[in-house]
């Protein structure tokens, strides 16, 4: 940290940023101690990672269930396309088109603590999994207090370009982090 007009400046090297990097600032005042989290993001790689919800992004009582997903875009086209207005849903859709799409959503059981969200593709008869993908994406989770959860918490790690969110999974608050890693040879 250095000092600059007065202000202290933490000065952050890009190499300290692959493609999105968060800190922690803390700073004491009056005897109070403040926290907040600073996320940068480079842009300079090609490479782009959003994260997106079907259920929007605050579950209000313990209501609500939905996805979350991630788009990977490189210079402006996007690698494991998602259909735009995508539904998820726990029961197929009753009505469906060749080719429509739509996200597949089991709740979770004793043995699989997290659920699950699978993309389906209606081929005319019958609703089938979407299982090539170019990347692989893993998923955990950070409690309210920015501690991440492991396999011995409720809510492990998981996988999966799709995952499974609603009330139960979130106590207070949780997020989410994906690391994306993109195949080169995959088709």
């Amino acid at each position: 940290m250095t000092t600059e007009n007065g202000h202290t400046v933490l000065k952050v090297n890009g190499s300290f940023v692959d493609g999105f990097g968060s800190f922690k600032i803390a700073v004491t005042y009056n005897s109070n101690t403040y926290e907040e989290y600073v996320s940068l993001v480079d842009k300079t790689d090609p490479l782009q990672v959003s994260v997106h919800s079907t259920i929007g992004t605050q579950i209000k009582n313990a209501q609500g269930i939905g996805c979350l997903y991630v788009r990977v875009t490189r210079d402006g086209t996007e690698i494991d396309p998602v259909p735009t207005d995508i539904v998820a849903s726990v029961d197929n859709p009753t009505t469906a088109n060749n080719g429509d799409y739509f996200v597949k959503l089991t709740k979770p059981t004793s043995s699989n603590k997290t659920g699950s969200a699978q993309l389906m593709q209606y081929n005319g008869s019958t609703w089938v999994a979407q299982t090539s993908r170019r990347c692989t994406y893993e998923w955990t989770y950070r409690n309210v207090n920015n501690v991440p959860l492991t396999a011995n918490d409720t809510k492990p790690a998981t996988t999966g370009q799709f995952i499974y969110i609603d009330g139960t999974l979130v106590q207070n608050k949780i997020t989410a982090d994906v690391k994306v890693t993109l195949n080169e040879t995959a088709s």
